[in-house]
């Protein structure tokens, strides 16, 4: 019997793994997908006055993203950030910028005084 075997044997380990082809051909996902045209999305009074609170998020090609996003205002004294929202705090001019992966938005906000 242990003869059989070895006679059954061609000495090469089965690969009973498959294998695939990984290589990107040239045109076909070769570079970052991103959007063509990523912009602030928000939720809030337009213009805003001080005190306002705005929800804002990306909006990449139209449609909103959801998911990580970084939120920044300059001069970082015009309003407070905390979770996907911004509360205005100074009345002038203000740069609101929102940030997908590594694509940014940015909206100019003139913000009002408080009613």
């Amino acid at each position: 019997m242990l003869c059989t075997l070895l006679l059954a044997c061609d000495g090469e380990p089965a690969d009973t793994s498959e294998r695939q082809d990984t290589q990107v051909e040239e045109g076909q996902g070769a570079e970052p997908t991103g959007c063509d045209v990523l912009e602030v999305g928000f939720d809030g009074a337009d213009p805003p006055v001080v005190g306002d609170l705005w929800t804002v998020w990306p909006v990449c090609d139209g449609n909103p993203v959801f998911g990580a996003t970084v939120v920044r205002v300059d001069p970082a004294t015009c309003a407070s950030i905390g979770e996907g929202e911004v509360t205005w705090v100074e009345p002038g001019p203000c740069e609101l910028m929102v940030q997908s992966g590594s694509q940014r938005a940015y909206l100019e906000v003139e913000v009002g005084p408080g009613r």
